[in-house]
Parts: C-alpha cells; structure tokens; sequence
C-alpha cells in the first residue's frame, strides 16, 4: 500500500522499517533459500497418451511473488519503507552521517542499475522483430511486470501503455514468465541481503551519533546486533 500523500513522522518511519527488516527474515521464501541456492525449472516430459508434459520450478512462486510485494516495499517510491524515504528519515533523527550517506550513494546506484544481459536473451517477438525483455530493464521495472502478471495479484486494475514492461509481460507466454521469475528469485534475495546491509549501516550511524536511545526498537535490535559481531 502507498504512503504518498499521508505525512509520516521521521521516527515512526525508522521503527517502522526497523519491523521490516525483522518480518524479511521470516518470510518463508527468504527462510528458505537465503544460505544459497540455484534457481531452475525442469521439463518433466510424460511417455503416456496424455502427454502431459509440464515444466516443474525448484522454487515455491507463489513465495517469491509474495516476497516481491515485500521488496517493492522498499524498491518503490510511493511505499512507506522506500530506500531514499528511510534514509531522509535518519538524517532528520540523526543529523548528517557521511559514512551512512556513502552506503546510500551505493544503494541507490545499485538499485537503479539496468539489468544486464546473461547468457540466455529473453526476446519477444514483436510485427516481426524481436523486443529484448529483461536487459536493461531496472529492477522496480521488473517486479512491477512481475506482480501485475502474477497469481496471487490477478486483478488487472491498469491498462498497461504500449511498450511498457508490464504490457511486454502482461500475456500467458509461460516461457516469459519462467525467466523473469528466474531473474527475480536471486534478484529479490540480493535485494534483502542490501536491506539488512542498510539497516547495519543506520545502527552503526547511531552509535557515531549517540542516538541509540532514539527509540526502543533501536535498542532492541542494536543489542541483537553486538551478539553478532557488528
């Protein structure tokens, strides 16, 4: 749900965030695959007079797509948790951070970074031509395809513009649908690993700037964090 047009105290954004990055680390698609894992589909072919064949993922989709609605969370701007949002917040609470505004510099490049193309092209054909899907698509692009195609999101509440991803994945091209998903289980995990990254980072800025105490939640999750080393 956005938070656009409804005003959110800075401290109440921190906390906030700080519960979210704690229910990231339960959800069951992360549970399960954040100690690595590779990611495929595998064609069962059935030598039977059904020929049923079918393509078989290794992974649950319905978590992934539910972990997609976690991270555009804080991939979006118009989400409560957005990246540049929380960080804003932490300067209002803390005052300016240099080390904290160098990680943000990296996030925001990172998270805004196009996709590169690997070793298999997902091309669309298109009046003849072929349309290349993924490469150079950022990921917020890629999990709004993603979420407006996917099962659990099945009411088609746009009409998407012409040439949009969400338009180029909008169809019941299964083969599509595999490789985004694909793209999007290590890309979604990647994504978590730097929300936790850049919670460190917001707890090793309050003890430079002695603003630990600024909230209980703060507390609370610093102290879990000096159990692990940080």
């Amino acid at each position: 749900m956005g938070h656009k047009n409804i005003k959110i105290e800075p401290i109440d954004r921190l906390k906030g965030f700080l519960n979210y990055c704690d229910q990231l680390n339960k959800h069951p698609f992360v549970a399960k695959h954040k100690n690595g894992f590779k990611f495929k589909y595998t064609e069962r072919f059935v030598f039977d007079e059904s020929g049923a064949d079918s393509i078989e993922a290794n992974f649950d989709e319905i978590h992934l797509e539910s972990l997609l609605t976690r991270v555009r969370q804080f991939i979006s701007e118009k989400e409560m948790f957005h990246y540049e949002a929380v960080f804003k917040a932490v300067e209002m609470l803390f005052g300016h951070d240099q080390e904290l505004k160098e990680f943000f510099t990296v996030l925001d490049k990172k998270l805004n970074q196009p996709f590169e193309a690997g070793n298999i092209q997902v091309i669309k054909m298109e009046k003849g031509s072929g349309k290349i899907l993924i490469a150079g698509r950022t990921l917020k692009d890629l999990v709004e395809a993603r979420l407006y195609s996917g099962q659990i999101h099945s009411e088609r509440l746009i009409k998407p513009e012409p040439g949009s991803v969400i338009e180029d994945f909008s169809g019941n091209d299964k083969i599509l649908s595999n490789h985004l998903n694909l793209e999007l289980a290590g890309a979604s995990l990647n994504t978590v690993g730097n929300i936790w990254r850049f919670r460190n980072n917001i707890i090793l800025a309050a003890r430079r700037t002695n603003k630990i105490d600024i909230c209980r939640e703060l507390e609370e999750v610093n102290e879990r964090a000096k159990k692990n080393d940080l």
